[in-house]
């Protein structure tokens, strides 16, 4: 089977899984959210900052399997058990500290939901590496399965304690459900089996390139989490909750839009490592590809906010609105920023983006610091311009260190830009003229369908032939299933 083909698979057993997983999501996040209200959520968000960290960490300190396409069941079972061993480690700070991060916050309610998410660490340490394993095999129908069913299931549990007023416990209980299930269905498909054996001059060369990514992943983790503390700090729990809402939200959209590619792109390219006309080339029809699917759907999303939230949230969600719509937009330059973290990581240089990352982020925090004393628009603003600023650091680091040019793929965007402008002043103008009506679901429908019909029409006649070259592989693609 070809790499193309590969990779075609890949996205479309990854949009499966993201999919659906975030379709599902969705609807039991507006079932709960609308169960629990924004001050359980809020507080529910707080304790989930020490989750993400642990997330990030443990996942990426197993990088290297893909990028070092390690396939020695020694060196996997000694990178494993040092995975285990941080877990470990993770899960008994979160439960001794969790008196003192109540005390902290002043909110007794937290020591309870600290001590249950302690088990957590435990659960990602155990699947950080058959998790990769998959990865490496391009083997994403497993995720698929693994998502959907594990988040059918902690989602069902979710639902019956935040209907019996559990409240933001109902949240973490959930989240021990979906990783328990998850590591069940992951070591079910996994062939390999950690052996009790360990090496440290092993454990040195399996994990420095995830050491690498574990420090890019805590730059995330302090660029996405820690603005929670500060607006907890300043500016009260139900901001916390408007902020996590649109965070929430905005990944949603990504999981779904941006990631499925991204995921497949770091094995495939791995593979290739060697054949930069063939990387060239697939990096092309990537950035045709954003054009084409990513920025209408971002920018349809961001202008029917009005319409939709208080449809589907309730007014109690309707002043998450602003913060929301900002998110939204950020959405533009996301992509830009995961391909060249991606390219930084299959050519071994995530030294490199570190440290570009280190600058923007850290710039980043100071400012949404001062700007969360202000509001929570503010601090929203401050984060919007520090990522789409990004985009042009890590492209000339790409260029400098990696010898890798990506600013002439920006051509492939031009006429899917055009198309996205008129679509959304044609979306803006009816909404304008519907304004004084009651909003209603049909109002809702009638707009997104304005929007994508008129974005299609609009796309095939300015780049009728490039989405005709996409076709070939669509067809393989099904001939293959």
């Amino acid at each position: 089977m070809s790499l193309k083909i590969k990779m075609a698979k890949g996205i479309l057993w990854s949009i499966v899984e993201r999919g659906g997983q975030q379709i599902i999501s969705f609807l039991l996040f507006l079932l709960i959210a609308r169960l629990v209200g924004p001050e359980e959520y809020g507080l529910a968000m707080l304790c989930f900052v020490y989750f993400v960290f642990a997330s990030v960490l443990l996942l990426g300190m197993a990088d290297s399997v893909v990028i070092l396409q390690i396939k020695d069941r020694f060196k996997l079972s000694t990178l494993f058990w040092t995975i285990m061993s941080f877990g470990v480690l993770l899960s008994a700070l979160c439960f001794s500290f969790a008196g003192i991060i109540a005390v902290g916050f002043d909110e007794p309610g937290l020591e309870l939901l600290f001590k249950w998410l302690s088990i957590v660490p435990l659960l990602l340490a155990a699947q950080s590496v058959p998790y990769m394993i998959v990865m490496q095999s391009m083997n994403f129908k497993v995720y698929a399965v693994r998502s959907l069913v594990a988040t059918i299931g902690s989602g069902a549990v979710g639902i019956y304690m935040a209907y019996s007023g559990f409240g933001a416990l109902s949240l973490v209980i959930q989240q021990i459900v979906l990783y328990s299930i998850a590591n069940i269905i992951l070591w079910f498909f996994v062939d390999w089996r950690p052996h009790f054996s360990f090496k440290r001059s092993v454990a040195r060369e399996v994990i420095t390139p995830g050491l690498k990514m574990m420090v890019s992943n805590i730059l995330t983790f302090f660029e996405q989490q820690i603005p929670r503390l500060f607006l907890g700090h300043f500016l009260g729990a139900k901001n916390v909750a408007y902020f996590s809402f649109a965070f929430r939200m905005r990944f949603a959209l990504q999981d779904i839009l941006i990631e499925p590619a991204f995921v497949v792109l770091l094995p495939a390219l791995s593979q290739i490592i060697n054949d930069k006309a063939e990387q060239d080339k697939i990096l092309q029809v990537i950035f045709f590809l954003v054009g084409f699917i990513v920025f209408p759907v971002v920018i349809l999303a961001a202008l029917t906010v009005p319409l939709y939230v208080p449809l589907l949230f309730g007014e109690k969600w309707v002043d998450a609105m602003p913060i929301l719509q900002v998110f939204l937009v950020l959405g533009l330059a996301t992509p830009f920023a995961n391909l060249a973290s991606v390219i930084f990581r299959v050519n071994n240089k995530i030294n490199i983006y570190l440290r570009g990352q280190a600058l923007v982020i850290g710039s980043s925090l100071i400012a949404v610091y001062f700007m969360s004393q202000i509001s929570l628009m503010a601090a929203g603003w401050a984060i919007f311009g520090f990522t789409v600023l990004s985009v042009p650091l890590y492209f000339f680091f790409l260029e400098r260190w990696v010898k890798v040019r990506l600013w002439h793929h920006f051509s492939q965007l031009s006429m899917s830009i055009v198309s996205t402008i008129v679509m959304a002043l044609l979306v803006y103008f009816f909404m304008e003229q519907r304004s004084g009506e009651v909003n209603t679901w049909a109002n809702l429908f009638a707009t997104l369908t304005l929007g994508g019909i008129t974005y299609l029409i609009l796309s095939f006649l300015l780049q009728r032939k490039k989405i005709m070259m996409i076709l070939p592989l669509v067809k393989a693609l099904i001939k293959k299933q």
